[in-house]
């Protein structure tokens, strides 16, 4: 991994995860790996929620109903789709 030269995160990813491929799919974990592209390309959970929050003022809430919004939101993505 060390070049001596800047390399996007998105490119060291898939270096790593090429090197662990035949691990993960021994361990049956190659979907949680995976994951780690969802998280750059997304964010995490914590990115959302702050993104939640951070609109709330636009949409005229409160710090109050913020925070209530957030909640909503972690209880949707947890339940996932359609639930």
């Amino acid at each position: 991994f060390a070049s001596g030269t800047a390399v996007p995160l998105p490119a060291c990813l898939d270096a790593m995860l090429e090197l662990v491929a035949e691990d993960a799919d021994a361990l049956g974990c190659v979907a949680e790996i995976e994951s780690a592209r969802t998280i750059i390309a997304e964010g995490t959970s914590a990115d959302r929620q702050l993104a939640v929050y951070g609109d709330a003022p636009q949409r005229g809430l409160n710090n109050g109903a913020a925070l209530a919004a957030v909640v909503d939101w972690l209880a949707e993505a947890t339940a996932g789709p359609g639930a």
